[in-house]
């Protein structure tokens, strides 16, 4: 379903430390079918959820052994699709609808937009990904909610960061989160 972008600076995901390196895990795919909300936008989590005719399908969220990823592009962004109009001379940069994140296993600090700010944000509280493809308020948002312990001491769901800063406002003036990327998979997973 076509759509306009957002203004690039409302929904960011900023390295603060440790981008760009020669060492980083990054990754590529393409937003699934299975995934209703128009914009998924930059600084929203995402996993892998099959491979489609050698091309990674990526959906809202991280639960159980799922690996996050922290989206760097909107898949509306003009370097993602570019669909032509009447009169259009724009070529688009990656016309196969292929967005970038930095996975969640890799030695960076980040800064995303895409987060429950109902929430107060503690240094070294642990982080999960809401895992809805419907959702557009909620899904693949990072929070610190329902993260909770089981009665054995292990995480009641994934955990995908650990918080840094905090939440504070970004250069850009906008309401961000601040953490580092982790992965400890739900242990029934």
């Amino acid at each position: 379903m076509p759509g306009i972008p957002s203004a690039m600076f409302l929904h960011t995901l900023n390295p603060l430390k440790g981008w760009p390196s020669p060492h980083a895990v990054d990754f590529a795919g393409k937003i699934s079918a299975n995934v209703t909300i128009t914009e998924v936008v930059a600084g929203r989590v995402v996993h892998v959820s099959s491979i489609i005719n050698g091309v990674p399908q990526l959906e809202m969220g991280c639960v159980g052994p799922q690996m996050a990823i922290f989206l760097f592009q909107s898949n509306l962004d003009p370097d993602v699709t570019n669909p032509s109009v009447t009169g259009d001379t724009t070529v688009a940069i990656a016309p196969k609808g292929i967005s970038a994140g930095l996975v969640a296993i890799g030695a960076y600090e980040l800064e995303s937009t895409e987060f429950d700010s109902s929430q107060v944000y503690l240094p070294n509280q642990p982080l999960r990904a809401v895992a809805s493809n419907t959702d557009s308020t909620t899904g693949g948002r990072l929070t610190n909610a329902g993260v909770g312990t089981n009665g054995s001491g292990t995480f009641a769901n994934a955990i995908c960061g650990c918080v840094s800063r905090g939440a504070y406002q970004n250069a850009y003036g906008q309401k961000s989160l601040a953490f580092w990327p982790c992965y400890l998979p739900h242990p029934t997973a």
